[in-house]
């Protein structure tokens, strides 16, 4: 439905036309309505109407005042002038504005009806050249992202066409250069969308090539490091405040964008370093010399694994945190952080789940949250998280040695069966009974099944079963009875258990229990 503005100073009129065109055109338009020029050019810049009909002579801001006003604004609407015989020099000023249909008053049904057609096929016509212009731009710009995508792959260039390809991406000249841009948002890929309305930020002109690399970052080139920074701060005033973005250094070669595209990958890593919501611009050029002559502390690190589930919190914390921060000097590449992450993955977290194995699934599923270092928008993020893991894993190591120290005995689990056993005929779970007893629910349920030989909730299954047999037995109650007595809250799930657990339904052993009785009393 298309939206129709009536600008007329005579409330009459404008009602009038919207009550002829609603019922010839019945569904077609959404009217709205103004008094004059002012209240017209404040609807066109807040509902951007399709279609305008307009008076010319009105009181205040007139219609050929509007008219210019409205294109200025940046509208393509289609305009009618309504007007009386004598305002035809007035009118013909409005021409220009691309008004092509102009009525007299007194207004002629048949004469409107056919200057609202021929404005809406014209309207029709222009989407559909505008739809064209905008399929051969995405067309162009799908283009120049499969050009980028094989500067980036292994393909070799002659010159001649590295030269053809450095004009199908508007890249500049040799003798200018350009840079590699490439433009993180902290925890998510960049869409489509996206990609769109940061780089139309990027320059008023056609926008450069890109492409969203396999990590999700959006990638292209700039014509320089200032371009670079105008992109920075107009983010930060206009669309994603949250972001980083890493700059490669000058490159003058078309067959060099695959360099810049590391370079770039690069020094966007040091974002890890800045501090958390600051959004930030790195270059290739301040970071090219940093160190790789460092050693990685092995020894540090195994006295960390070695800690675990000993209690010592405070130590495990000081320590990582050595290793993170005052072992680091502030020229070391940013490699050393990588490898100082996949030393402790490797020697703390993967060998403590070698050596505890299913136990600890919760806390392996905190693990795969946090063994990729560049997940963590900082390295305060990551030295917390990690931290966090880390005496838990320690707590969850202490608790397990002392519910399976050999050759003593296990309170822990003696007080648990206990539990069960008082309380089996109540709402009961694994949760209930693992706070009752102080144990993690992970670490009770291995310790649990270690004890007793079975899970919690077959052993739960069988001391109700066991009970119900002996009211089968002794007693005249009912089945569903018996059922709420041992802790079913559902006769039904009373049933399915029993019949599980002895292959015949209550009603059978109770029966069959009977004629044993009378054969043996």
């Amino acid at each position: 439905m298309r939206k129709l503005l009536i600008v007329d100073d005579e409330k009459n009129i404008r009602l009038g036309l919207a009550s002829i065109l609603s019922r010839q055109f019945p569904r077609q338009y959404s009217f709205l309505h103004a008094s004059n020029g002012e209240e017209a050019l404040s609807l066109v810049r807040r509902e951007q109407p399709d279609m305008i009909i307009t008076d010319i002579r009105m009181p205040g801001m007139d219609g050929l005042a509007l008219i210019r006003s409205i294109r200025e604004c940046g509208s393509t609407a289609a305009i009618i002038i309504l007007s009386g015989y004598d305002d035809f020099a007035y009118a013909k000023a409005a021409i220009p504005y691309q008004i092509k249909e102009y009525l007299l008053k007194p207004i002629v049904r048949e004469e409107l009806f056919r200057a609202m057609e021929r404005s809406e096929a014209e309207l029709q016509r222009d989407q559909q050249v505008q739809d064209k212009l905008a399929h051969i731009r995405e067309d162009r710009q799908q283009m120049r992202c499969l050009q980028l995508l094989r500067l980036l792959g292994e393909e070799e260039l002659d010159e001649l066409a590295a030269a053809k390809l450095q004009q199908e991406l508007g890249l500049p000249p040799h003798s200018s250069g350009y840079a590699v841009c490439i433009l993180k948002l902290p925890g998510e890929r960049i869409k489509e969308h996206q990609a769109l309305e940061i780089l139309a930020q990027l320059r008023d002109s056609e926008q450069p090539a890109y492409v969203v690399d396999a990590d999700g970052h959006l990638t292209f080139p700039v014509q320089g490091h200032q371009e670079a920074l105008r992109l920075k701060s107009a983010l930060e005033a206009a669309v994603y405040p949250d972001f980083i973005i890493g700059v490669s250094e000058q490159i003058f070669r078309i067959q060099a964008f695959k360099e810049g595209y590391k370079q770039a990958k690069a020094a966007i890593k040091y974002s890890l370093l800045q501090e958390p919501a600051c959004p930030a611009l790195f270059y290739y050029d301040h970071i090219k010399n940093h160190t790789r002559a460092y050693s990685i502390p092995l020894e540090a690190i195994r006295r960390l694994f070695n800690m675990l589930g000993t209690g010592r919190d405070h130590e495990i914390s000081s320590l990582w945190h050595e290793l993170l921060y005052t072992g680091r000097k502030p020229d070391y590449d940013i490699a050393y952080l990588e490898e100082i992450s996949t030393q402790v993955n490797r020697i703390v977290f993967d060998q403590a789940f070698l050596e505890f194995g299913n136990a600890a699934e919760d806390v392996l599923k905190q693990y795969k949250q946090s063994e990729n270092l560049y997940r963590f928008r900082t390295l305060y993020e990551y030295y917390q998280q990690t931290l966090r893991l880390m005496l838990r894993l320690s707590e969850y190591i202490q608790q397990m040695r002392s519910v399976h120290r050999e050759d003593q005995p296990q309170p822990e689990m003696e007080k648990a069966v206990k539990f069960i056993h008082e309380h089996f005929n109540k709402n009961l779970n694994m949760a209930i009974v693992s706070n009752h007893i102080s144990l993690n629910y992970t670490y009770f349920s291995q310790a649990f099944k270690e004890y007793t030989g079975e899970s919690f909730v077959m052993y739960l299954k069988k001391v109700r079963i066991a009970e119900a047999k002996r009211l089968l037995e002794n007693s005249r109650l009912k089945v569903y009875e018996i059922s709420a007595r041992v802790g079913f809250e559902q006769v039904k799930q009373f049933h399915r258990v029993f019949r599980e657990l002895e292959g015949i339904s209550a009603e059978e052993y109770r029966s069959k229990y009977a004629v044993r009785q009378q054969m043996h009393p």
